[in-house]
């Protein structure tokens, strides 16, 4: 018996795959009852397993089917099936009926059902875990369909219906879940249009283009090969336009050119797809067609830019994957030049492999390059400077086993008190003196090699190995005026008296600056702006720490490369080792906004930092705290999982989000969490002992930083840092977490 109904299930799923490859839309088509042509009815009692051929299957197989039911039993999780009704006339009211059991109570059983107009927009309908069940356990009454959601579903001519059984007991267990019977009937209205209105026109201005210009379209096709396609470019974290192959970005040419909305720690996805058009003077409009292969995955909302303006906008997504052609205009009249056109994803985690884009019409002339950046400079140094680490405070417990009885005894972290000094970072900042924008080089050299070539192995170096743990340059691209900053972080300091760094300018002169390894005698400890007399954030408070022998005195500070008039200097000689400068700004400060700041000393020295405006908030908040608790305990902060914009309305508050959500971030965001103590943790290459700074080089080598700066939710980010037991920190971010 058990071999005839495996030749059964064999024989359906074998014409299921026949039926799937030959079909151009799987699925159930809506044909009307003959006796009843204005209505549908669909029915499947499971005596057969025909479901392996009308269903869409996620962990399902024929193993799932008994003669009568499809079933599941622990530890199994969502087994899911999945139904498309789709036809030619409007759906008018829907009535689906499902008939189940399930043990939740004893065997962690629960049937869903869910529906849709599209296949990608899921409601629930019933579950049975709202159900009382019997003296067994089992909850066997039928799922249906409420009245209100079955009139959400209606007026297209598309029904989507998801049956999901899941076990969530994590243990084996008897059958928990059946699904008896489906039954979905419809009532039918007249013909609807066939296929979204605005893209049937689009399709026919896109073939009217064509035919005005004898046929002729310019084609970027992933199809040719890669030496033999024109030009194309792919956008980085910073919004950099790269070409294949280039910079930090990935080599992408998967099926495809691969654009993404994600975040990993370990590797970059692009994020739009640009190419340049060289135009003819017209008043026509272009039009362009992109093909796309759609996914559930894609991109829900695809943003088409011309010159940096949007001009169209679609979902690109599609329960089936298949290619789908899209067309936009490209409004004129269009003046003779170059252009730009791209093609960016706007919902996180979320993707779109670009197969193909075409362009026509009276305008469009040939493909082009990236035009190239007009000459620039100068690029002009503010300060160039090594930090050795300070030693931690004495008979203090900054490193595991400082007090033999206190716990672990790390030989090689005891080290760090006599060799701090040779432990340590490059900090170089710079402005744009220039009346256009430059950018800097992929790399930055260090020692007359790019930085990249001295990173020390996490898995494979001794834990004090001489080289670098990761660096940042940022910004890349700086605007006339901007400033910015080369950080570079060491395990343990280069062999010599000195580090030669060199930053190559791709519009610029390169500039190169020997800095020698010993202490400034004074750092920028600490900047923040506050309100005002005018209420806005014009008041700057810079604080100056001496850090080694006789400093002289803080003369004046300097925000952005341009000294501050009139500034209050507190403490010039530094007791206490801190002085500090307070100046009233000509403009307020933006909150999120980063800048550089300066402190001068009396002998001429400049040290110099860059920073990001911070609006104050001293949180007061708990990870374990529910958002309805929350506000009656007084607190104004949602720490931990970031929550949704609703829940933050509902009780007042904003939130934060971990780092990964860098990209799903909303406006009632406060602050991201950074990993812990990246620079004192790795948990790659055998631990502490081994390997410190894993999780920092994989914020730098992911983009992470350029992401938070862009991002338009503007929030900070903190870190939690164990004060006591991890060495880095007392250098890297001082002694406030």
């Amino acid at each position: 018996m058990a071999r005839f109904r495996h030749g059964i299930a064999g024989f359906w799923l074998t014409a299921a795959l026949a039926a799937f490859a030959a079909a151009a839309e799987p699925g159930i088509l809506i044909a009307p009852d003959e006796d009843t042509p204005d209505s549908f009815s669909f029915t499947d009692d499971f005596d057969t397993p025909r479901f392996l051929r009308e269903a869409a299957l996620d962990n399902v197989d024929i193993d799932c089917w008994s003669d009568g039911a499809v079933t599941t039993s622990g530890p199994n999780r969502n087994r899911t099936l999945t139904y498309r009704f789709y036809g030619e006339r409007v759906i008018q009211t829907v009535e689906i009926t499902v008939e189940q059991r399930a043990n939740g109570p004893n065997w962690g059983g629960r049937n869903t059902l869910y529906v849709s107009r599209n296949g990608l927009d899921w409601e629930l309908a019933a579950n049975s875990s709202d159900q009382e069940g019997d003296a067994a356990g089992w909850q066997s009454a039928p799922l249906t369909v409420p009245d209100s959601l079955a009139q959400a579903v209606t007026g297209g001519t598309e029904l989507w219906v998801r049956l999901v059984l899941d076990n969530y007991s994590g243990l084996k267990t008897i059958v928990s879940n059946s699904i008896d019977n489906l039954s979905v009937k419809l009532d039918l209205g007249p013909a609807g249009a066939a296929g979204p209105g605005a893209q049937a026109q689009m399709r026919a201005a896109w073939a009217r283009a064509r035919q005005a210009t004898a046929w002729h379209a310019l084609t970027l096709d992933w199809a040719d090969p890669p030496d033999m396609r024109p030009p194309y470019y792919i956008e980085g974290a910073d919004g950099w336009l790269y070409a294949p192959g280039q910079g930090p970005m990935p080599a992408q040419d998967d099926g495809g050119f691969p654009i993404a909305r994600r975040y990993a720690n370990e590797t970059r996805y692009a994020f739009a797809l640009a190419a340049f058009v060289a135009t003819h003077e017209s008043a026509e409009p272009a039009m362009a067609k992109i093909t796309i292969r759609s996914t559930r995955d894609s991109h829900r909302v695809l943003r088409v830019l011309w010159d940096g303006a949007p001009i169209g906008e679609f979902d690109a997504a599609r329960f089936y994957e298949r290619d789908q052609d899209f067309y936009v205009a490209i409004p004129g009249p269009h003046t003779a030049g170059v252009h730009e056109l791209r093609i960016a994803g706007m919902d996180a985690d979320r993707d779109a492999l670009i197969r193909r884009i075409e362009l026509a019409g009276p305008a469009v002339s040939a493909w082009a390059g990236k035009p190239p950046m007009p000459a620039g400079g100068p690029l002009r140094l503010l300060a160039a400077y090594y930090m050795p680490d300070p030693a931690p405070p004495a008979a203090s417990q900054a490193v595991e086993g400082r007090q033999p009885t206190a716990g672990l005894n790390l030989t090689a972290l005891q080290r760090l008190y006599d060799e701090h000094a040779e432990f340590g970072a490059l900090r170089v900042a710079y402005r744009n003196d220039g009346p256009v924008p430059l950018r800097l080089a992929d790399t930055v050299e260090l020692n007359g090699r790019p930085v990249e070539d001295s990173y020390v192995d996490f898995v494979a170096s001794e834990w004090d190995a001489p080289g670098v743990v990761w660096y940042r340059a940022a910004p890349r691209t700086l605007e006339p005026a901007q400033c910015g900053e080369v950080y570079i972080r060491f395990r343990r300091r280069p062999a010599g008296d000195a580090a030669d760094v060199t930053l190559r300018v791709v519009n610029g002169d390169d500039v190169s600056v020997a800095i020698p390894y010993t202490d400034p005698g004074v750092t920028l400890d600490y900047v923040t702006a506050a309100p005002g007399a005018s209420g806005q954030l014009d008041r700057l408070y810079v604080y100056a720490r001496r850090s080694a022998g006789d400093a002289g005195e803080l003369a004046g500070i300097a925000l952005d490369g341009k000294a501050l008039a009139g500034a209050r200097i507190c403490g010039a000689g530094f007791p206490g080792n801190v002085a500090l400068g307070v100046a009233t700004l000509p403009e307020p400060l933006r909150p999120g906004d980063y800048h550089v700041a300066g402190i001068v000393l009396s002998d001429g020295r400049h040290v110099a930092a860059r920073f990001r405006v911070v609006p104050f908030l001293f949180p007061r908040s708990s990870i374990h705290v529910p958002p309805d608790m929350a506000q009656s305990m007084h607190m104004n902060l949602l720490t931990w999982v970031m929550r949704s914009p609703d829940i933050c309305e509902q009780v007042g508050l904003p939130t934060s989000c971990m780092h990964s959500d860098v990209l799903r971030m909303h406006e009632r965001v406060a602050f991201i969490f950074a990993p812990d103590e990246p620079d004192a943790k790795d948990n790659r290459g055998g631990g502490y002992a081994n390997g410190l700074g894993w999780h920092a080089r994989a914020l730098e080598t992911s983009g992470w930083a350029e992401l938070v700066a862009r991002h338009p939710a503007r929030a900070p980010s903190w870190m939690n840092m164990d004060g006591t037991t991890r060495p880095l920190n007392w250098a890297v971010y001082g002694q406030f977490g």
